[in-house]
C-alpha cells in the first residue's frame, strides 16, 4: 500500500515514524522515504509541530492515538489503514 499512497500523493514531502519497536531494518519500503523520524520520537509532538508548519498535511497511519491531538485540523487529511 505505501507505493500506491506515496504515488496519490505525488509532489508531497514525505516522511515516516516507525512504531517504537518495529525492525526497521526488515521494512523494504523506508527508502522511499524523503525523511524518517526516529523510531523513540514521540508522533504526538511531531504531528502538532507539523500541522502548525504545514499547508496541507496527509497523515496515513494505522489506528494511532497519535492523530488525537490534531484530527479537527482543517489542514489535515487523516488515512486510516485499518
Amino acid at each position: 500500500k505505501v507505493k500506491d499512497y506515496l504515488e496519490k500523493f505525488k509532489g508531497f514531502y514525505t516522511m515516516v515514524k516507525p512504531h517504537p519497536y518495529m525492525n526497521t531494518e526488515k521494512v523494504e519500503e523506508l527508502h522511499l522515504f524523503e525523511k524518517i523520524i526516529q523510531t523513540n520520537t514521540a508522533a504526538e509532538i511531531v504531528l502538532v509541530k507539523l500541522v502548525r508548519e504545514c499547508g496541507r498535511l496527509v497523515i496515513i497511519h494505522e489506528g494511532s492515538f497519535a492523530i488525537e491531538y490534531i484530527k479537527f485540523q482543517d489542514n489535515c487529511t487523516l488515512i486510516d489503514l485499518r
